[in-house]
């Protein structure tokens, strides 16, 4: 397995997920001060937690959760767009998704992906980004009013995204 780095500069679609407080159950450690209270515990057989050696039974707790599913649009997006949300991008806000290009080609997509030793200079000003964003938003029209029907608002913007994955 390996990891790839990439900076993208350019368009994306900023959205925002909601969240739903949603209960959960299931067997776990009742012992609110054991590491392994919360934790699954999916065999019937086990009646005592391996760690404190209290009992187990059925826990519940609430838990919020994003209400969208981002891969069920994917599809509905016919990959045209892709999400950067589940990169490991820990300056993305928790409950932001970020959208970008997934083609290649259409004028609104940059992605650098230089090797580290490898100087680069990438010229940006604002004629090129307000170019791009009405690419953008001509070339991914249906895809954003999609995404507009999933979320409800939507923000196009411009911008650089370092991501891993």
């Amino acid at each position: 397995m390996s990891t790839s780095y990439h900076v993208y500069c350019g368009p994306y679609v900023r959205t925002h997920n909601k969240k739903q407080g949603r209960t959960i159950t299931h067997r776990s450690c009742l012992n609110e001060k054991c590491s392994q209270h919360k934790d699954v515990i999916t065999k019937n057989d086990i009646n005592f937690c391996s760690s404190c050696g209290d009992a187990i039974g059925e826990v519940s707790y609430q838990s919020e959760q994003r209400t969208i599913p981002v891969y069920d649009l994917v599809q509905k997006l016919q990959e045209r767009l892709r999400p950067v949300t589940d990169s490991n991008c820990s300056s993305i806000p928790e409950y932001v998704d970020l959208w970008i290009s997934n083609m290649w080609g259409t004028g609104a997509s940059r992605e650098y992906n230089a090797p580290s030793h490898v100087d680069q200079f990438i010229p940006v000003c604002v004629e090129l980004m307000v170019k791009d964003i009405e690419e953008f938003m001509r070339t991914y029209a249906e895809q954003i009013n999609k995404l507009r029907e999933a979320y409800g608002e939507v923000e196009i913007e411009w911008g650089v995204i370092q991501y891993f994955n």
